[in-house]
């Protein structure tokens, strides 16, 4: 009698622990979705300029660069701008944007990697410029789709590539996870400049920054 009491009170404590795990999963799956949803370019006072592709389409038209789409592995549609090297080079660089930017943000960092000699990958991060997507991902997510450009830069400018992906802002700390993944051979660097070091120590300090009296 009271072992079978002994087993209801565990096996009940057992379904308890499964019910406020699967609770707190999806308690915190809608609140994550909710803070990455958030207006925050509105609620930080943060310029937003990540649907100004007009410099970017200028120069694609100016200078015969190639507009280029390609599908995420969730199937989000995913653009960017490509320039290959005038040497026919096997030397490609993967530039990243910020936060609320597009790829018209790395537009002064394209001659530096011309006079290099280098083919030069551009692309949008998903909810910016060109790119669709829900949210914004702030890298974490953006990491798989930068996984899968590379991967077409490879293809488009030839199996010798010898690859760079350098990110700035947001694009520095995307550029971090991103070479947390397993590489190919053709990846021979990273660079990074100026990331944050985490989503949280970016948000609670432009928070303080805003509301502090």
């Amino acid at each position: 009698m009271i072992r079978s009491i002994i087993k209801g009170i565990a096996g009940l404590a057992a379904v308890i622990i499964v019910l406020a795990t699967a609770a707190g999963a999806y308690a915190g799956n809608l609140a994550y979705n909710e803070f990455r949803e958030a207006p925050w370019d509105q609620i930080l006072g943060i310029r937003n300029n990540s649907r100004h592709v007009a410099p970017i389409r200028v120069m694609e038209k100016e200078r015969g660069w190639e507009a280029v789409r390609v599908n995420a592995p969730d199937g989000t549609i995913l653009r960017g701008t490509y320039i290959a090297s005038a040497s026919h080079s096997h030397k490609t660089v993967i530039l990243l944007h910020g936060l609320y930017q597009n790829r018209s943000m790395c537009l002064g960092y394209v001659p530096i990697y011309q006079n290099l000699g280098y083919n030069i990958l551009l692309p949008d991060l998903q909810h910016q410029g060109e790119s669709e997507g829900r949210a914004i991902q702030m890298g974490w997510k953006d990491r798989i789709d930068v996984l899968q450009w590379m991967n077409i830069a490879n293809e488009i400018f030839g199996d010798s590539t010898q690859m760079v992906v350098h990110g700035i802002s947001m694009g520095g700390a995307t550029t971090m996870m991103v070479s947390g993944e397993k590489q190919q051979p053709y990846v021979k660097c990273f660079v990074e400049d100026c990331g944050y070091t985490s989503v949280w120590d970016e948000f609670s300090h432009e928070l303080k920054s805003s509301f502090r009296r």
